[in-house]
Order: structure tokens, then sequence, then C-alpha cells
């Protein structure tokens, strides 16, 4: 059995580039379309990996709920679309929210360390920002447990709440410690943001113009600037609705290109647990 070694890389710019009136707030420019975004970071890993599109063996995708936020279903095929060197090529998208690209990954080099392949592509897309904010929200809901909680209107942030409340609980951390924890975190993210010309919040972004670089910067926003999102959860706390696209090529070790600048995958997991919140023994 081989291990799997990644070989090529490409990340796309994130960020939200739909333009919109700000009367009618209808959309006047989408920037780059969920298949631009494909196209791009594809093309990117395949020529970073040092080859050409008919060395790739196989595909894998990673995207959340495309169909609500673009209305495209079956996005695997769109791999052709990088090049037609790839027609005919075994095409698969993995769902599993917001770990959706990290499964196809996990896909991928099963499939490699299995001996299917030697070279497979890995993509992972999202285009999130045509729909509104309410239309966000309810996308994002459909990837809780919809009978008890979606419909119920728990919203992602909800959930994610009811786990940071969950932990607190375990560890009997203090109100005031837990949010020092999380603005440690967000305060990290915006720091190492501003050295990767790629971020959504990149230099000169709202934190960068607020100064966000610590936590204490973060603790020291009044509720306009950081207002509660759902308890213990504030504004700096939740991620941002970002458009994007990152591509990996990885190889199986044993058979590298020659020249390959290949960084070996130690170990890669998956695993789940009962989806209803509710359901669980802890949180």
């Amino acid at each position: 059995m081989s291990k799997a070694s990644i070989i090529g890389a490409y990340n796309t710019k994130f960020g939200a580039f739909v333009v919109r009136d700000r009367e009618t707030k209808q959309i006047t420019d989408a920037g780059p379309s969920l298949y631009d975004l494909i196209i791009e970071a594809g093309k990117g890993a395949i020529a970073d990996a040092g080859l050409n599109a008919k060395d790739i063996d196989a595909v894998y995708f990673g995207a959340c709920s495309p169909s609500m936020f673009v209305n495209q279903e079956h996005l695997a095929p769109l791999g052709v679309m990088i090049s037609k060197d790839l027609r005919f090529k075994p095409m698969t998208r993995c769902e599993a929210a917001c770990a959706s690209s990290s499964v196809a990954l996990y896909d991928a080099v099963y499939a490699i360390e299995a001996g299917r392949y030697k070279n497979v592509l890995v993509i992972g897309v999202e285009k999130m920002n045509e729909l509104d904010t309410k239309g966000v929200t309810h996308a994002l809901a459909c990837s809780s447990y919809w009978p008890t909680e979606g419909a119920k209107g728990m919203t992602f942030p909800a959930l994610f709440a009811e786990y940071a409340k969950g932990y607190q609980k375990q560890y009997k951390i203090s109100d005031a410690d837990l949010a020092k924890m999380l603005a440690t975190v967000s305060a990290l993210c915006y720091k190492n943001a501003l050295e990767n010309p790629l971020a959504h919040f990149g230099k000169g972004g709202i934190p960068d113009k607020l100064g966000l670089m610590t936590a204490d910067a973060i603790l020291a926003l009044d509720d306009k600037k950081n207002p509660m999102i759902a308890p213990p959860l504030r504004l700096h706390d939740c991620s941002l609705v970002t458009d994007g696209a990152a591509a990996l090529v990885v190889s199986a070790s044993n058979a590298l290109p020659k020249g390959a600048k290949a960084v070996e995958i130690a170990g890669i997991g998956h695993a789940e647990e009962i989806m209803e919140e509710t359901a669980r023994a802890q949180m």
C-alpha cells in the first residue's frame, strides 16, 4: 500500500465579491462564478504539481449545498471544464457540511492508498454570497437535523453556541474566560490573515482598520461593533460568509512524478456522531 503525498496546491482569492444595489438589494456584479472558481483552482493545482490534466486519474469535489446557493446540483462533472483531457475520468462530489472538502481529501487519500489511482485532483469550492443573509441562514440550517433544529429556527451560529456552552460546562470555565478564549482565536485568525494576500479579511480589511489583532482589542468593542449573535457567541466569534476555492493534487508516494515537491500526508481520519445535538450523550 502506498502512502499519499500532496504535490500541488492552489487557492483562489477569498471574499464576498457580489456587489448589490444599495436601494434595491439586487445583484449588479456577481463576481467570479462557481464555475470560474473551479476552473481557476483546478488549473492552478495541476500546474503547481508540474502535471498535465491527462495525468489526473480522478477528481473529488467538496461543496456544501451548491444547489441552494447557486442552483447547481451534480457538481462533479464540472471538473471537465478544467480541461477536456479530464473527460471520461471518474469524478465524485462529497458533501459533509463544513467538512465537505476535508472528506473529499479523505476519499482521495483512501483511493490512492487502495492502489486505485496515482494522481488525484481534489477541489473545495463555495459560492455563497449570491444569497442574502436570510437565504444563507436558511441554506446553512439545512445542514442541521432539520426536524428539531433547522425547522424550529435554529441557525448554525446557534448550534455552535450550544457546543460552546457544553465546553464551558464540562471544563467549568467562567463567562469572562470563555470570552477571552474565543476572542484569542479570532485575533489569531485576523493576524494570520494580514500575512495572506488571498484572505477575505487581509490588509485593509475591517479587523485591520479596527486593530483587532489581540483578544483585548476584540473584547473592548462595544455591543454595536461586536453584537451578540447567539450567546455566548458574538459577531467576531463567527465565521465569514466567503466565496472561493482551493485545490490539491494528491499522488501515490511510491510513484511520484520526477522532480515533485511532495509533502506526505501522515494521517487523516473521518468519523460521525449522532446528528441531532440533543440526542447526544454529551455536547
